[in-house]
């Protein structure tokens, strides 16, 4: 068999071994708030997705509208997940495919072994949202580059103006991967005026092509603007360092909702290990080698973003969330494969580093699978729970839209939901996604079912925001109280508090 044979044959295992991390771990929890945005998009024909999501969600369409032709062939929320698990597998094979442009089969075939078990990748590659999408774009936008910069073959700009456009219109985040590449080549063909003039042409049609959604992408970001969080102004406070450490720390071992150090404070002896265990080999495969220029300029797709994202956060909005920086654990995995490979004359130690960490991603996978602390939070159950127990006329008020999409999703028409306002008096429905407002003067009889979030953990009872929005869960409830309501009954679900209140005869 020859080499090439061999390389596809471990390609193919890699990839089947990814699939089973992937399906072995889903989570059949449910969905929570950003899910169910997508799921409630999806439900709308193309036409009003494109149109109407700009007033629903802050990233564009592209995602939806395949998800919407996805639900017409595999129903069901699990069905819907094997979206986000196909192009999760798309990545494992484009990274193979990156790394074999740049820097060779070894690095290619551990390249996509740890894209494979990676537990941030195999989390994003089983939501409901854009986000293994979003890295399988910003890793063909890498791979186009790459080609440009080695051979510049006409199929290669045409592959980076498709992906460049396909990634702009799923996410936002995709033009740090699209500056940082059109930098990289005019930085590599300074001297040459047929690159730089093709380069200039390749931005004009991506920008052409992305001009229709300029408006969309004016009042989202606006809006975001206006709306700027307590998140963004904590940030200010806290040293910038911090940032990149948690998202290193992400990218090797996986975010809170795979492994919290908070919640596991004896986790500290295996996770700063291998935390400094992926670093170490992050920085020997940016510096070591024969290919270190390679390296440098793929150290380029991390460092970049990530510092961009840092300014933005602290001087305009808050962006700075791991998950929106997923477009960089291509290069990240790819220079820590380069730095294992360069360790593979020492076979002791390369196979044990090799062995440990992906034993390490196995087990934090599984970690979050089986971990109860690591569920999701149990919106389908509470819905179900109000609806089997809701008479006709019950009104269920959620204070906050985080619970009332996950229950329009489940609900749908079984039970009247509403979002509660304390001052709108109108009765109004939004977009792609309606639904109805009630205001404490429309509670005048009947019953009512108080739906609010609840902390699912150590981590967010000690976030700088939780507070203030219990505090407002807390005063809407007491304002409905004051109407002349008592508390009939209390259930509380992982996330989810679930309230009964029943207007007092002496008040009807």
């Amino acid at each position: 068999m020859s080499s090439s044979a061999r390389n596809t044959c471990a390609l193919m295992l890699l990839t089947f071994l990814a699939a089973i991390v992937r399906l072995l771990t889903m989570q059949d929890a449910g969905i929570w708030f950003d899910e169910a945005v997508s799921l409630l998009i999806a439900k709308n024909n193309i036409y009003h997705i494109i149109a109407g999501s700009p007033g629903v969600s802050v990233n564009p369409p592209v995602y939806y509208i395949l998800l919407h032709l996805w639900s017409q062939f595999a129903g069901g929320e699990a069905g819907a997940r094997l979206l986000s698990v196909f192009f999760g597998l798309a990545a494992v094979i484009m990274a193979y495919l990156l790394a074999l442009r740049l820097m060779g089969e070894r690095v290619a075939l551990l390249a996509a072994l740890i894209f494979a078990v990676s537990p941030f990748q195999v989390y994003y590659s089983q939501e409901l949202r854009m986000y293994s999408l979003l890295t399988f774009l910003s890793l063909g936008i890498i791979y186009s580059t790459a080609g440009i910069l080695q051979r510049e073959r006409i199929v290669d700009w045409i592959g980076l103006v498709f992906f460049s456009i396909a990634g702009l219109y799923t996410h936002y985040f995709a033009a740090l991967v699209i500056a940082v590449s059109m930098g990289l080549i005019a930085a590599s063909a300074y001297r040459q005026r047929g690159m730089i003039m093709k380069a200039f042409i390749a931005c004009i049609i991506i920008a052409a092509l992305f001009a229709p959604w300029i408006p969309s992408f004016m009042n989202n970001t606006g809006e975001v603007y206006t709306a700027k969080s307590t998140v963004a102004e904590v940030h200010s406070n806290i040293c910038p360092a911090i940032f990149p450490l948690g998202t290193f720390k992400s990218f090797s071992i996986g975010n809170e909702q795979t492994i919290s150090l908070a919640d596991y404070p004896r986790a500290y002896f295996i996770i700063i290990p291998a935390c400094l265990i992926f670093i170490f080999l992050f920085v020997l495969g940016m510096t070591g080698g024969v290919h270190r220029k390679k390296a440098i300029k793929m150290s380029m797709y991390i460092f970049i973003p990530i510092a961009m994202t840092m300014i933005i956060s602290i001087k305009m909005m808050d962006v700075y969330l791991n998950r929106y920086l997923i477009i960089c654990t291509g290069p990240f995995y790819l220079l820590v494969s380069r730095g294992l490979s360069l360790l593979a004359e020492r076979r002791r130690l390369f196979a044990l580093l090799t062995l440990f960490l992906v034993g390490l991603c196995l087990a934090a996978n599984f970690n979050r699978s089986l971990n109860p602390d690591y569920r999701r939070e149990e919106f389908r159950q509470a819905a179900l729970y109000v609806a089997q127990n809701a008479y006709p006329g019950d009104r269920v008020s959620h204070p906050s839209i985080f619970t009332l999409y996950p229950f329009l999703e489940y609900n749908g028409r079984k039970t009247d939901e509403y979002l509660f306002l304390d001052k709108t008096i109108s009765s109004r429905t939004y977009g792609l996604i309606p639904y109805r407002t009630i205001v404490p003067a429309d509670l005048t009889r009947g019953r009512v079912w108080w739906v609010m979030p609840l902390t699912t953990g150590q981590i967010q009872s000690r976030m700088p925001w939780y507070n203030l929005t219990q505090q407002a869960y807390s005063s809407s409830l007491k304002m409905i109280e004051s109407k002349g309501f008592e508390e009939v009954e209390r259930q509380d679900f992982k996330g989810i508090r679930v309230i009964l209140l029943r207007k007092l005869e002496a008040c009807q």
